[in-house]
């Protein structure tokens, strides 16, 4: 029987880190983070959190482009055994405010580019909600991540069994209000375990998030199973066709999850047929279905 401890997501980040503390997990506009500088910032962060209030169970929510800010808050979140929620930066103020009220959220870990949204979503949260930005320094009224970081001291990472909630993930509300669907760290656990077994993942496999990290596409069928292996993920700050085809060219990436209109828009770029794209051994996509010519095309392209 396993122990509880195992389930933990932050227990992953922790075991890459004594084992390769020199690999990178994330490539991001050049500068490397390895899977040590990850479980070191991670665990800084809990502990400035816990400091100002949040405790476990509670909720982290996120508002950001993808950056390696972001998978470090969903680390320092599970270590305290609490909960991050990353949030469509799509929606509308409204629709954020409303997120955050039904979560009950006690932080909100924001991207400098969306403090206007954030603000005017939080307008009278301000003395509940501990307000983060990704940015130093950090605009008014808001605490940076960085100034958040402290020493952990005697905090160690929390205890947590497969069925406690390691992340929430709000529908879009087809039939009414969002909803917040509870992920636990089990759901996490067993689906890395399934695609790593179905893929054939290792640690020497390169992935690229393209997509939006709040969307569980780019973050739970590129991200977190290349993290459950130790291996390297690039992350694009957004979506641009031209530069995703760069970079698989230049870097040599072997997996991408890719929507089907991401792929349209690939397949739509003149040069796409010309360009060296056979590293990619995995696309994994999803959303819509896929026309079998496209998949055709895409299995002479790449």
């Amino acid at each position: 029987e396993t122990t509880q401890a195992d389930m933990n997501w932050f227990g992953v980040l922790a075991h890459h880190a004594t084992r390769t503390p020199d690999q990178a997990i994330t490539v991001f506009r050049g500068e490397t983070t390895t899977y040590a500088e990850m479980a070191e910032r991670a665990a800084a962060l809990a502990a400035g959190l816990a400091e100002r209030g949040v405790a476990r169970g509670e909720v982290v929510a996120l508002l950001s482009y993808n950056c390696p800010e972001f998978l470090e808050t969903v680390f320092a979140a599970n270590y305290l055994g609490a909960i991050a929620m990353p949030i469509n930066w799509r929606l509308a103020a409204p629709e954020v405010r409303y997120i955050l009220e039904h979560s009950e959220a006690k932080a909100l870990v924001c991207d400098e580019a969306l403090v206007p949204l954030a603000d005017e979503a939080t307008k009278g949260l301000e003395a509940r909600l501990l307000r983060a930005c990704v940015a130093q320094p950090a605009p008014e009224g808001w605490t940076s991540l960085a100034d958040l970081r402290i020493d952990p001291g005697d905090l160690a990472p929390a205890t947590t069994a497969g069925d406690d909630v390691h992340r929430l993930m709000y529908t879009s509300g087809t039939t009414g209000h969002p909803k917040g669907v509870m992920l636990t760290h089990a759901n996490l656990a067993w689906k890395n375990l399934a695609h790593i077994v179905e893929f054939g993942f290792t640690s020497a496999d390169l992935g690229l998030a393209c997509g939006p990290l709040y969307h569980v596409g780019a973050l739970d069928l590129t991200t977190t199973s290349l993290i459950a292996v130790g291996a390297t993920v690039i992350i694009h700050r957004a979506f641009d066709a031209a530069a995703v085809v760069d970079e698989l060219e230049r870097s040599r990436a072997s997996t991408v999850w890719l929507a089907p209109a991401m792929v349209n828009a690939i397949m739509a770029l003149p040069d796409v047929d010309q360009r060296d794209l056979s590293s990619v051994r995995v696309i994994i996509n999803g959303g819509e279905k896929m026309p079998i010519p496209l998949i055709e095309r895409i299995q002479r392209t790449f």
